[in-house]
């Protein structure tokens, strides 16, 4: 593993950067975090364009890609030991779905002719709800450099190295508000 993924993964690294270093560590985190959750999900393989990802107010990481996608599509991914990678929203079913992921991918235009777009919960509803209730009522989620650290200890190094890979060229913007 090369310093600079071991930064990104360290639990001390963010406090260690200076101001104007943080923001542009927190985007870099919140790449790999998309890039191990679309690998995770199978979102991946369907979606054939890189991603625009977003560290908004609150760090929340949110995401866009220039195709649309059938919630049929979604719905019918499965993780590597063949479980069923998303769900249909409980609000809006018809058009909205999460990963069964902790932190959880919320894809929230499925079934539009629009691009598709979503953002990172957390926590996944089902698993823990007290939090994804904090997320939601606060309007504030964990750093992404955290939802890093925990989705390496989860899958593993090697889902980061693969995520690093994927993530490279994706375009990213600056944080703030979305």
């Amino acid at each position: 593993m090369d310093a600079t993924v071991t930064t990104a993964i360290d639990r001390g690294a963010n406090q260690s950067l200076s101001p104007s270093q943080r923001p542009a560590h927190e985007l870099d985190c919140a790449c790999k975090v998309i890039g191990m959750l679309f690998d995770y999900t199978g979102l991946a393989a369907i979606v054939g364009c890189s991603p625009r990802v977003i560290v908004g107010g609150g760090n929340w990481i949110s995401f866009s890609a220039a195709q649309t996608v059938p919630l049929e599509t979604i719905l019918a991914l499965r993780t590597a030991d063949g479980a069923s990678a998303f769900r249909a929203d409980l609000v809006h079913p018809g058009h909205s779905v999460r990963s069964r992921t902790s932190p959880s991918l919320h894809l929230t235009n499925l079934n539009t002719e629009e691009n598709l777009t979503g953002h990172v919960d957390g926590y996944y509803w089902a698993q823990n709800p007290l939090r994804h209730a904090d997320e939601f009522l606060t309007r504030k989620t964990a750093a992404p450099s955290e939802l890093l650290r925990r989705l390496e200890e989860w899958l593993g190094p090697s889902s980061l190295e693969a995520a690093q890979t994927s993530s490279a060229s994706w375009a990213m913007e600056k944080p703030g508000k979305v």
